[in-house]
Protein backbone atom coordinates (compact mmCIF):
# COMPACT_ATOMS: atom_id res chain seq x y z
CA UNK A 1 0.00 0.00 0.00
CA UNK A 2 1.68 3.32 -1.25
CA UNK A 3 0.83 6.51 0.99
CA UNK A 4 1.18 10.14 -0.27
CA UNK A 5 4.09 12.79 1.40
CA UNK A 6 1.42 14.54 3.09
CA UNK A 7 0.38 10.91 5.10
CA UNK A 8 3.28 10.44 5.90
CA UNK A 9 4.06 13.68 7.07
CA UNK A 10 1.16 13.56 9.46
CA UNK A 11 2.76 10.68 11.15
CA UNK A 12 6.32 12.23 11.55
CA UNK A 13 4.75 14.51 13.67
CA UNK A 14 2.81 12.72 16.54
CA UNK A 15 5.92 9.92 16.74
CA UNK A 16 8.42 13.02 17.34
CA UNK A 17 6.03 14.11 20.01
CA UNK A 18 5.40 10.74 21.53
CA UNK A 19 8.83 10.08 21.64
CA UNK A 20 10.27 13.30 23.51
CA UNK A 21 8.59 11.64 26.39
CA UNK A 22 11.26 8.96 26.59
CA UNK A 23 14.06 11.88 27.63
CA UNK A 24 12.62 11.06 31.02
CA UNK A 25 11.50 7.79 31.21
CA UNK A 26 8.20 8.68 32.45
CA UNK A 27 4.81 7.14 31.26
CA UNK A 28 1.54 9.42 31.30
CA UNK A 29 -1.18 7.40 30.88
CA UNK A 30 -3.12 10.37 29.91
CA UNK A 31 -1.06 11.17 26.84
CA UNK A 32 -0.68 7.34 25.35
CA UNK A 33 -1.12 7.61 21.77
CA UNK A 34 -4.37 6.25 19.98
CA UNK A 35 -3.63 5.02 16.28
CA UNK A 36 -6.32 5.73 13.40
CA UNK A 37 -5.17 3.09 10.68
CA UNK A 38 -3.48 0.18 11.18
CA UNK A 39 -0.65 2.08 8.75
CA UNK A 40 -0.08 4.28 10.92
CA UNK A 41 0.65 1.49 13.56
CA UNK A 42 2.89 -0.41 10.98
CA UNK A 43 4.97 3.02 9.89
CA UNK A 44 4.84 3.72 14.22
CA UNK A 45 6.21 0.27 14.58
CA UNK A 46 9.08 0.49 12.09
CA UNK A 47 10.08 3.57 14.22
CA UNK A 48 9.34 3.48 17.69
CA UNK A 49 11.72 0.95 18.69
CA UNK A 50 14.15 1.85 17.42
CA UNK A 51 14.25 5.07 18.06
CA UNK A 52 13.54 4.01 21.65
CA UNK A 53 16.57 1.84 21.48
CA UNK A 54 19.07 4.30 19.82
CA UNK A 55 18.03 6.87 22.49
CA UNK A 56 18.48 4.46 25.54
CA UNK A 57 21.90 3.11 24.24
CA UNK A 58 22.81 7.12 23.80
CA UNK A 59 22.14 8.09 27.41
CA UNK A 60 23.55 4.27 28.58
CA UNK A 61 26.64 5.26 27.01
CA UNK A 62 27.12 8.58 28.32
CA UNK A 63 26.04 6.91 31.90
CA UNK A 64 28.45 3.85 31.42
CA UNK A 65 31.35 6.74 31.50
CA UNK A 66 31.27 6.93 34.87
CA UNK A 67 32.62 3.46 35.08
CA UNK A 68 32.66 0.73 38.04
CA UNK A 69 28.68 0.14 39.97
CA UNK A 70 27.47 2.80 37.29
CA UNK A 71 28.40 1.61 34.60
CA UNK A 72 27.72 -2.07 35.66
CA UNK A 73 23.96 -1.23 36.69
CA UNK A 74 23.40 0.53 32.89
CA UNK A 75 24.90 -2.14 31.10
CA UNK A 76 22.73 -5.15 33.14
CA UNK A 77 19.71 -2.86 32.62
CA UNK A 78 20.11 -1.70 28.99
CA UNK A 79 20.46 -5.84 28.80
CA UNK A 80 17.55 -6.52 30.62
CA UNK A 81 15.63 -4.38 28.45
CA UNK A 82 16.61 -5.94 25.58
CA UNK A 83 15.16 -9.18 26.52
CA UNK A 84 12.29 -7.91 28.02
CA UNK A 85 11.71 -5.99 24.27
CA UNK A 86 13.69 -8.31 22.11
CA UNK A 87 10.50 -10.22 20.49
CA UNK A 88 9.14 -6.37 19.96
CA UNK A 89 11.62 -5.48 18.55
CA UNK A 90 12.02 -8.53 16.09
CA UNK A 91 8.91 -7.85 14.56
CA UNK A 92 9.54 -4.06 14.34
CA UNK A 93 12.68 -4.82 12.35
CA UNK A 94 9.99 -6.38 10.11
CA UNK A 95 8.06 -3.10 9.56
CA UNK A 96 11.53 -1.22 8.92
CA UNK A 97 12.14 -3.16 6.07
CA UNK A 98 8.54 -2.76 4.47
CA UNK A 99 8.89 0.79 5.04
CA UNK A 100 12.03 0.83 3.21
CA UNK A 101 10.83 -0.59 0.48
CA UNK A 102 7.79 1.46 0.43
CA UNK A 103 10.29 4.34 -0.09
CA UNK A 104 12.18 2.59 -2.28
CA UNK A 105 9.00 2.00 -4.63
CA UNK A 106 6.83 5.12 -3.91
CA UNK A 107 5.15 6.30 -7.11
CA UNK A 108 6.06 9.82 -6.99
CA UNK A 109 9.40 11.58 -6.15
CA UNK A 110 7.69 13.34 -3.08
CA UNK A 111 6.32 9.97 -1.31
CA UNK A 112 10.35 8.92 -1.80
CA UNK A 113 11.48 12.13 -0.20
CA UNK A 114 8.95 12.20 2.84
CA UNK A 115 9.75 8.02 3.70
CA UNK A 116 13.35 9.17 3.49
CA UNK A 117 12.93 12.14 5.88
CA UNK A 118 11.14 9.50 8.36
CA UNK A 119 13.27 6.87 8.25
CA UNK A 120 16.81 8.98 8.46
CA UNK A 121 15.35 11.14 10.69
CA UNK A 122 14.98 8.58 13.59
CA UNK A 123 18.83 8.53 14.20
CA UNK A 124 18.96 13.00 14.66
CA UNK A 125 15.70 12.19 16.21
CA UNK A 126 16.92 9.84 19.42
CA UNK A 127 20.21 12.28 19.50
CA UNK A 128 17.56 15.28 20.57
CA UNK A 129 16.04 12.90 22.93
CA UNK A 130 19.44 11.30 24.74
CA UNK A 131 21.11 14.97 24.63
CA UNK A 132 18.38 16.33 26.78
CA UNK A 133 18.59 13.76 29.19
CA UNK A 134 22.09 14.18 28.73
CA UNK A 135 22.06 17.62 29.92
CA UNK A 136 20.16 17.38 32.96
CA UNK A 137 22.79 14.89 33.78
CA UNK A 138 25.37 17.62 32.96
CA UNK A 139 23.54 20.09 34.90
CA UNK A 140 23.67 18.29 38.15
CA UNK A 141 26.79 17.53 37.85
CA UNK A 142 27.92 20.95 37.30
CA UNK A 143 26.02 22.16 40.07
CA UNK A 144 26.39 19.55 42.92
CA UNK A 145 29.54 17.58 42.09
CA UNK A 146 30.03 13.74 39.46
CA UNK A 147 28.39 11.98 42.45
CA UNK A 148 25.21 13.88 41.29
CA UNK A 149 25.46 13.33 37.88
CA UNK A 150 25.93 9.84 38.41
CA UNK A 151 23.01 9.80 40.98
CA UNK A 152 20.52 11.23 37.92
CA UNK A 153 21.96 8.47 35.68
CA UNK A 154 20.99 5.40 37.84
CA UNK A 155 17.74 7.15 38.85
CA UNK A 156 17.25 6.96 35.05
CA UNK A 157 18.26 3.28 34.77
CA UNK A 158 16.22 2.71 37.75
CA UNK A 159 13.53 3.52 35.81
CA UNK A 160 14.58 1.94 32.99
CA UNK A 161 15.26 -0.93 34.86
CA UNK A 162 11.57 -1.16 36.75
CA UNK A 163 9.58 -0.82 33.42
CA UNK A 164 9.26 2.56 32.34
CA UNK A 165 10.61 2.67 29.36
CA UNK A 166 9.58 -1.08 28.03
CA UNK A 167 7.52 -0.88 25.10
CA UNK A 168 4.23 -2.17 26.58
CA UNK A 169 4.36 0.15 29.33
CA UNK A 170 4.55 3.41 27.01
CA UNK A 171 2.06 2.22 24.60
CA UNK A 172 -0.08 -0.87 25.27
CA UNK A 173 -1.49 -0.21 21.71
CA UNK A 174 1.73 -0.38 19.78
CA UNK A 175 3.22 -3.03 21.73
CA UNK A 176 -0.36 -5.31 21.05
CA UNK A 177 0.04 -4.78 17.52
CA UNK A 178 3.63 -6.23 17.33
CA UNK A 179 2.59 -8.92 19.71
CA UNK A 180 0.42 -10.20 16.74
CA UNK A 181 3.85 -10.97 14.75
CA UNK A 182 5.15 -10.60 11.32
CA UNK A 183 1.72 -10.43 9.23
CA UNK A 184 0.79 -14.28 7.88
CA UNK A 185 0.67 -13.70 4.21
CA UNK A 186 4.35 -12.54 4.54
CA UNK A 187 5.96 -14.37 7.15
CA UNK A 188 8.11 -17.23 5.26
Amino acid sequence: MRQSAKYLGLIGVPLLLWSAGLASAQTRPDTKPHYHSRRELEVVAALSPRLDEMTLMQVATYCAEYGGPTARTVNVTMNEWRVRNGPQIAVATYYVGRLEHDAAHAEDEASRKSYRKILNGTPNTAKTIADQQIRYIEEARAQQGARAGEEVCLSYFKRVASGDSDIRQRDPELAAFLDEGIPKETAR
